[in-house]
Formats: C-alpha cells, sequence, structure tokens
C-alpha cells in the first residue's frame, strides 16, 4: 500500500470527524446575549476540538514523509496511534 493511500485515508477519517462535529452543534434557542451565554462552554470546547485537529490535520503529512511505503500489516496501528509512531 502505498503512503499516498494512508494519507488519503486519513484525509477521509478526519474530514468525517469534523463533519459530525458540525452536525451536532445546536442552535442556541434565544436571539439574546443571555441565551448565546448559555451556549458559550459548548461552543469554546467545539472550538478547541476543531483546531486540534486542524492541528493534526496539517501535521499528519510531515509524519507521513517518513514512510517510504506502508505495509499493509502496519495499517492497524498506524490507524489507531497515528503516522508519527
Amino acid at each position: 500500500m502505498s503512503k499516498g493511500r494512508l494519507e488519503a485515508f486519513s484525509d477521509g477519517v478526519i474530514a468525517i470527524l469534523i463533519t459530525i462535529m458540525v452536525l451536532e452543534l445546536k442552535v442556541p434557542h434565544g436571539t439574546d446575549w443571555a441565551a448565546l451565554s448559555g451556549f458559550l462552554p459548548v461552543l469554546s470546547s467545539y472550538v478547541l476540538s476543531f483546531v486540534f485537529l486542524g492541528i493534526y490535520w496539517s501535521n499528519h503529512p510531515a509524519g507521513a514523509r517518513r514512510f517510504a511505503d506502508v505495509k499493509v500489516s502496519s495499517s492497524p496501528r498506524c490507524v489507531a496511534v497515528g503516522p508519527d509512531s
């Protein structure tokens, strides 16, 4: 298996995670700042999660460059732990 396929698979998994996170966002019921203040802790956790996923997504090609070729037997380890292991 080529490392391009592993990178494409990782990109797909990250895209699915981001999509699920966006679909789970709920709209606040009110239109004033008081309604938004109850939503602020949830929104901040989503923003932090997006930042962490974005950092991982932007750095994972650097880890994949260390691979010349990916053996199928090492693929579960790469998926479970990440390409930096």
